[in-house]
């Protein structure tokens, strides 16, 4: 019989962890795990994606930061249906899920560390470390995120998997080529993400009124949405961009997007290992990317893209306009990047991956294998 999977999320909202756990779904091996999904908060298209997949969707509401009837539906929940693997994402998701595991389940539980983690408070931490202790394996996306994390939760790194991110490769034909040439006589820069804090949108927009000044023919393609898109237009607005600045909300063409596009910007504050900028390697574009977290784990300087100081949008702006004005360095770049990507995760190798960390937390003699 398939073993019995079922992975915990505080959000269902488009995001890179959502898309990363939809990708799973359509890829694991339906004979050998049974998967179930539950999620507290902001149900999103990934939800109809994961039910079409197969996937038994459950939402459990929760209403504030401690909710006992949560949490007494979780604990039902977890006891009905005896789980033999549960995998957390979020921290909400780990905190709530290991206990309702501990005081109603059997299962394996297997934390995640999916971005370095520098906001977490010193609570956060004491929580995020006696989870880890109490989980059968610990997964991360980067590097960077993994030696964070060991650091301050203080656990042996060698306890922590690394498993990189899987995206689709696009075909090799004409990679590239959209980097070097675009359609039309504008350079085109592009930001694929959340409109949220961390990903900083802020500092490119400060960066891109510098571009504009200088080479009016460049647009930027803003592809996301979030709580900060009405702020984020109206400091377009003020910055005075807003005729260069296109704000294209949720999309689901973003690989004509990126067809279209010249050169990929990441701003971010923190950053685990970004879907969107391996895609947007993996498409042939140059990227531009705030030097923090995974982020050059996939960016090599001046090679395959650019990596600046985090918010140092005049170096950012820089960076854009070199890259905007030399369309010999974006094709080598661009190309430099498609060839690199090459190397990056597809979501079946992702997900061979994270079956290879279960099957192995399966032959662990009990639930609960404490290891510093």
């Amino acid at each position: 019989m398939p073993k019995r999977l079922l992975i915990i999320i505080d959000e269902m909202e488009v995001g890179g962890s959502q898309r990363n756990i939809v990708d799973m779904a359509r890829n694991i091996d339906m004979s050998a795990f049974s998967v179930s999904l539950v999620f507290f908060r902001k149900a999103s298209p990934y939800v109809d994606e994961l039910r079409k997949a197969g996937v038994d969707v459950t939402h459990i509401p929760k209403r504030g930061r401690i909710d006992l009837p949560f949490f007494m539906k979780l604990c039902r929940f977890i006891r009905r249906n005896d789980f033999d693997i549960i995998h957390a994402f979020s921290f909400s998701g780990e905190l709530w899920g290991w206990l309702a595991n501990s005081l109603a389940g059997s299962a394996r539980f297997v934390s995640t560390v999916h971005s370095v983690y520098e906001w977490y408070s010193p609570l956060q931490w004491v929580i995020k470390r006696w989870v880890t202790l109490g989980s059968a394996a610990v997964v991360a996306n980067s590097q960077a995120g993994a030696d964070y994390a060991a650091f301050r939760a203080g656990i042996r790194r060698s306890r922590i998997d690394v498993v990189q991110n899987g995206v689709m490769l696009p075909a090799p034909d004409g990679a590239g080529a959209a980097a070097a040439a675009p359609e039309d006589d504008e350079t085109r820069l592009l930001f694929v993400g959340r409109l949220v804090e961390h990903k900083n949108l802020g500092c490119l927009l400060r960066a891109f009124e510098i571009v504009a000044g200088q080479a009016p023919a460049t647009r930027l393609d803003i592809i996301g949405d979030g709580p900060l898109r009405k702020e984020l237009e109206t400091q377009s607005r003020q910055l005075g961009i807003d005729g260069n600045v296109h704000f294209h909300g949720e999309r689901n063409d973003v690989a004509a997007f990126l067809a279209r596009g010249s050169i990929f910007a990441m701003t971010s504050h923190r950053e685990g290992l970004s879907n969107a900028v391996m895609e947007a390697m993996a498409a042939g574009l140059p990227v531009v990317a705030s030097n923090v977290g995974g982020n050059p784990e996939l960016v090599t300087h001046d090679h395959s893209g650019m990596l600046f100081p985090p918010d140092d949008h005049e170096t950012l702006a820089a960076m854009l306009l070199e890259l905007v004005n030399d369309a010999d360095k974006r094709r080598r770049l661009g190309e430099n990047a498609r060839l690199a990507a090459q190397r990056f995760n597809d979501p079946r190798r992702m997900t061979a991956a994270l079956e290879r960390i279960y099957e192995r937390c399966l032959l662990e003699p009990c639930a609960y294998v404490v290891r510093r």
